[in-house]
């Protein structure tokens, strides 16, 4: 018997965000012990639990999302995300996820420029609840360059865009082992956590590529 609070997809878009969704939190499990080694030098050495416990929630109840609807599967994800993600990390998804939900309702489209202005405004989001901006050391540092390499492609959305914009987040995010914190666990530790890179920053990295390697597949590479 089919679950009854299971969302029929009837559209190549509700797939496609499926497949996009389940990759990021397959990837994100797989993840778990980079994750935690690397939060176990610099913070409190939970992140890579926390991360696979939330994407097995995710995964858990994608099914129930309205995938067909891609503002309001957004707004889905950042339910489950502000549930299930523990610490300070669960309400900064959530409101990222939210406010991209928020900008895609209103969005006739959902080209590049959409997404990007989405992302943007998700990630301006996070800045709002938590303080953080580029160069503190945190996810936004991964977040941050995404969006303006994506900024710069204007609506050439292909391949290569998504490839250029996945090296400049990780670029970002191995720059955040020079850094010096200045928000959460890892300020308490100060130069200690120089020459290892930002947990939160190398998450971000993680599902941005499982996410553009799954719409990649449907892109022409040029």
């Amino acid at each position: 018997m089919s679950d009854p609070t299971s969302q029929d997809v009837r559209t190549e878009t509700g797939r496609l965000t499926k497949r996009a969704i389940d990759a990021a939190c397959d990837a994100l499990i797989a993840a778990e012990s980079e994750l935690t080694e690397i939060d176990r030098i610099v913070g409190d050495g939970d992140l890579g639990t926390s991360m696979k416990r939330a994407a097995a929630a995710v995964k858990g109840a994608v099914a129930t999302y309205p995938l067909d609807d891609i503002a309001e599967t957004l707004r889905a994800l950042a339910h489950t995300l502000r549930h299930e993600l523990g610490g300070s990390s669960g309400p900064l998804y959530g409101v990222l996820f939210l406010r991209a939900g928020n900008v895609m309702e209103n969005s006739s489209r959902a080209g590049l420029p959409q997404w990007t202005e989405a992302l943007e405004e998700g990630s301006r989001a996070i800045s709002e609840l938590g303080g953080a901006k580029p160069g503190d050391r945190t996810m936004m540092d991964a977040l941050y360059p995404f969006v303006t390499s994506l900024k710069s492609a204007g609506a050439s959305f292909s391949h290569q865009v998504l490839l250029v914009a996945v090296g400049e987040a990780q670029r970002g995010a191995q720059a955040t082992a020079q850094m010096k914190p200045r928000l959460g666990r890892s300020s308490y530790l100060q130069d200690r956590v120089l020459g290892h890179p930002d947990p939160g920053a190398i998450a971000v990295v993680i599902w941005l590529r499982a996410v553009t390697a799954v719409l990649a597949g449907t892109l022409t590479s040029v």
